[in-house]
C-alpha cells in the first residue's frame, strides 16, 4: 500500500494540471485485450489491463461486452461505471478519494 501511495502522489503531481479530454477509453481497452492475448500465443502470461482515468465514464458502453481479461480500475474520483467494468471482469478498482490521498496538498 506504501509503494502505491507513493506513486500516485507522484502521478498527481505530475499530471494534475492536465486538461484532456477525448481520449477513447473502450479503444484502449480492446486494444490492450488484444495485446494481451498476442503475448499469450506466444506463451507469455495473460496480463491485466489497467485503466487509469479523471471521470471519463465512456467505460459504460463496454459494459455488455464479454471480457476474458481483468481490467482494474483507477480514477480520481468515484466512477461508477470504471468501478462495475473493473468488477465485471475480475479486476479492482480504486479512485484517489478511497486511497484518502489529500490532491491539493501534493500538488502544492
Amino acid at each position: 500500500p506504501e509503494k502505491a501511495r507513493w506513486a500516485m502522489k507522484n502521478i498527481v503531481k505530475r499530471y494534475a494540471s492536465f486538461v484532456g479530454g477525448g481520449t477513447d477509453i473502450p479503444a484502449g481497452v480492446r486494444e490492450g485485450i488484444r495485446l494481451a492475448h498476442k503475448m499469450e500465443e506466444f506463451g507469455g502470461i495473460l496480463p491485466n489491463i489497467t485503466v487509469i482515468t479523471d471521470n471519463d465514464t465512456s467505460i459504460r458502453s463496454m459494459l455488455t461486452e464479454s471480457i476474458d481479461i481483468p481490467v482494474n480500475g483507477l480514477a480520481v474520483k468515484q466512477n461508477t461505471p470504471l468501478q462495475d467494468f473493473a468488477i465485471k471482469t475480475g479486476g479492482s478498482y480504486n479512485n484517489l478519494e478511497q486511497i484518502d490521498l489529500d490532491v491539493n496538498h501534493v500538488t502544492q
